[in-house]
């Protein structure tokens, strides 16, 4: 029986390869299975003209400043605003793979200020999440997932330190509940038994 309510936003987050893609897919499947109505957004969006400016950007060597990255990645997530807004007083569950909480992770390690990217996201008014999911993977689990599934890896994928760092904060985050409430699931069981641990931290 499902207990949440309805018109949440329900985040999937992580460092890379850590599953926030496919939790996500499963748990908008478990929930159309259960007749509610779902929208997933997943991040980046390489289909539109700013994840491919992302896109090449990670797979590229120019040098961008972290201030302009912050930008680029919100941007990507500002165009589908008012659809998501619209999606949750409609009273259905939006789930993020991926959300802004991956610039405060990821662009903050980089070095922008944590309280200025805080201060940024409310000024833009980003719908804050109802829960956010941290997904708990080693960085040298995160690479030997994008090399099985790529067969290469972006320049960050390829920072075992960077993304060690990046963890790092997340756990910050999850601890201090920036932004949002979180829970920690861990990331490093089978598909199957993250899914069931899924379930039962968001009540369902």
């Amino acid at each position: 029986m499902i207990i949440m309510p309805k018109g949440k936003l329900i985040v999937f987050d992580g460092i890379d390869g850590a599953g926030s893609e496919t939790q996500s897919r499963l748990l908008s499947e478990f929930l159309a299975e259960k007749g509610m109505q779902c929208l997933v957004v997943n991040y980046p969006d390489y289909q539109n003209p700013i994840g491919n400016f992302i896109h090449n950007y990670l797979n590229g060597s120019d040098h961008i400043p972290v201030a302009v990255r912050l930008v680029l990645y919100t941007a990507d997530m500002l165009k589908d605003k008012e659809g998501v807004e619209q999606a949750l007083s409609d009273g259905k569950i939006v789930i993020a793979n991926r959300y802004v909480t991956t610039a405060l992770a990821y662009q903050v390690v980089e070095g922008f200020d944590a309280q200025k990217a805080l201060e940024y996201l409310k000024v833009m008014g980003f719908p804050v999440p109802d829960i956010a999911v941290y997904l708990k993977i080693k960085p040298e689990t995160s690479k030997k997932r994008k090399l099985k599934e790529k067969g290469r890896l972006d320049r960050i994928e390829s920072d075992l330190q960077l993304l060690a760092k990046v963890g790092a904060r997340y756990e910050e985050m999850a601890e201090k509940d920036v932004f949002c409430r979180w829970v920690v699931v861990d990331g490093e069981k089978p598909i199957s038994k993250v899914f069931e641990d899924v379930k039962r931290v968001l009540g369902f």
